[in-house]
């Protein structure tokens, strides 16, 4: 059986429907999606582990820990939720880039 993996990122104005990718060999897939707010995470979230069996959950470090809470009790036990956050300098790295994207 494979190892079944997700990344869910939040950006502005993207579509969830369109704004991913897929990878898939033949003992590890990766899904990989962008969507907007937790609400759009969490339904995608649900539909991939129950309808594409992923068991492991990465989630950007812009989720609050209350939408990983609520992300981790919808999809339950036994799938593994984490949060990619970074050290001090490399959080303020990654916040000048963002800011100097425009979002």
């Amino acid at each position: 059986m494979k190892f079944k993996e997700a990344f869910v990122i939040l950006a502005p104005g993207v579509d969830p429907a369109k704004d991913r990718s897929f990878i898939d060999t033949p003992k590890y897939a990766c899904y990989t999606i962008l969507v907007q707010n937790p609400d759009q995470a969490l339904a995608e979230c649900k539909k991939l582990t129950e309808q594409e069996g992923v068991r492991a959950i990465s989630l950007c470090p812009g989720f609050s820990n209350s939408a990983v809470g609520m992300i981790t009790e919808a999809v339950g036990p036994s799938i593994g939720v984490c949060v990619a956050r970074p050290d001090v300098p490399g959080g303020k790295i990654i916040g000048e880039c963002i800011v100097n994207a425009g979002w």
